[in-house]
């Protein structure tokens, strides 16, 4: 598909980037490799020390669809996305992680969709590359589900602008860096926006195979302050939470306890009892108990081999 009459692209492709250089010709590759070349796209520097990297890689596709857009302040991936979501010309958009790839089809057939049905966004399947290689499953969730769990794709998925107009864009509280995906679906679920999801995986989404891939993964610095971000999302979304009694308790619960294993895989086994602990109030405190006790011996056990060794 080439550029609408009127000479403006038909997808605005957002790509926001911040110190990681290394990742974006990749990324960048599987856009420009689309069967649909009416797109234009829109990288984003979020104001990354890495700038002059992030601009040659920019400059190195010899393409004039992609532009450079830099922030002058760091505020991640929620301000990164909304900036490239205002610099955009076309009526249909698609953000990418600059870590993630698409594929060469991925605009078209999403594209094709969007032009057949009544749908305001179409979300494909994705598969996670890198790492352990398996499906990311998209379905369309009821309320209650999407209040408790993330069962659609991060990114990836085309949107019309309308739905940002009608929904707003991505909340960029600090309190929430790596989760403000799933807020931003809470309230497209709660608008009964039309959503189509795919069965093609169109979108690979990177997992972190290295110690230096993991420190910069948003998603894996989220799971250390799980409990923080989510009791602000049900703080913001109070009103929805509130038609069913027993989902808060259940999704700060949730989160205590990806914080407690974030915390023991890294060794923090004192800090892991301590959101065992705070997870016990919400739900099932004979079993976080258990787990509490179980890495208090392990703690001590350590503690001990320490001093004998001494």
């Amino acid at each position: 598909m080439a550029v609408r009459k009127d000479g403006q692209p038909a997808i605005s492709v957002i790509v926001p980037s911040y110190n990681k250089p290394e990742y974006p010709p990749e990324c960048l590759r599987s856009i420009q490799a689309q069967t649909c070349t009416g797109w234009e796209c829109i990288v984003v520097d979020d104001c990354s020390p890495r700038g002059e990297e992030i601009r040659a890689v920019v400059e190195g596709m010899q393409d004039s669809r992609f532009r450079l857009v830099r922030r002058e302040r760091n505020r991640g991936p929620a301000a990164a996305r909304n900036t490239g979501i205002r610099e955009s010309r076309a009526n249909l958009v698609i953000c990418v992680d600059e870590d993630d790839m698409i594929r060469e089809e991925s605009l078209s057939v999403q594209l094709q969709v969007m032009q057949e049905t009544r749908a305001e966004i179409v979300c494909p399947q994705g598969r996670y590359f890198g790492g352990k290689d398996h499906r990311r499953l998209s379905q369309l969730p009821t309320l209650e589900e999407i209040l408790i769990s993330f069962p659609l794709l991060p990114a990836g998925f085309l949107v019309r602008r309308a739905v940002f107009q009608a929904v707003g864009n991505y909340d960029e509280s600090p309190e929430i860096v790596g989760r403000e995906d799933h807020e931003w679906w809470i309230r497209v679920i709660a608008a009964n926006v039309q959503i189509a999801v795919l069965q093609e995986e169109l979108c690979f989404i990177r997992r972190p195979q290295t110690t230096e891939e993991s420190r910069k993964s948003l998603d894996l610095e989220a799971c250390r302050y799980e409990f923080t971000i989510y009791r602000y999302i049900t703080s913001k979304h109070s009103a929805l939470y509130g038609q069913f009694p027993q989902l808060r308790k259940a999704v700060l619960h949730k989160a205590l306890v990806r914080q407690a294993r974030k915390m023991e895989a890294e060794g923090r086994l004192g800090t892991a009892v301590l959101c065992r602990l705070r997870a016990s109030f919400y739900r099932d405190a004979r079993k976080q108990l258990r787990h509490m006790l179980r890495l208090l011996i392990q703690q001590t056990m350590g503690q001990t081999g320490l001093q004998m060794a001494r």
